[in-house]
């Protein structure tokens, strides 16, 4: 598929970052990863080492499976949210507890950036590029 074609790419011990052609960042957890706090902001480095932090993106965020993120990690998620270089954020779910608990965490939590839920990503990948469009226009 021509929408996952990458132009750059870093890879830590728990997430590949990649800046798609389309300027979208897909972001891809790999299998059975624990994200803590200390995990997370490796990966928010290695994020603005990939696209700087002058510039906003919209970012789609998938795993290879389960993943585990702890309570500290999901604490520094909210705490870097306000600095990380991103517009919108979709999230591609796989199972009924994924989508679950990402739910209830954005409902609960009400992330600063606004993020959707969807089953696939060809859904996600319309809704982020029409989200990159409606900002253009906006400037």
């Amino acid at each position: 598929m021509n929408d996952f074609i990458f132009i750059k790419e870093v890879i830590t011990s728990t997430v590949i970052i990649r800046l798609l052609k389309s300027g979208i960042i897909h972001y891809t957890y790999l299998l059975n990863s624990e994200i803590d706090e200390h995990e997370h902001q490796i990966n928010h480095n290695a994020l603005i080492e990939l696209v700087g932090k002058s510039d906003l993106f919209p970012i789609l965020i998938d795993s290879e499976g389960q993943i585990n993120i702890t309570p500290e990690g999901r604490k520094k998620v909210r705490e870097l949210e306000s600095v990380v270089p991103l517009s919108h954020r979709a999230i591609v779910i796989s199972t009924l507890s994924q989508r679950i608990l990402a739910n209830f965490y954005i409902k609960f939590h009400k992330p600063l950036i606004t993020t959707k839920v969807f089953n696939t990503h060809i859904e996600a990948l319309t809704w982020l590029k029409n989200c990159k469009v409606k900002i253009k226009n906006e400037l």
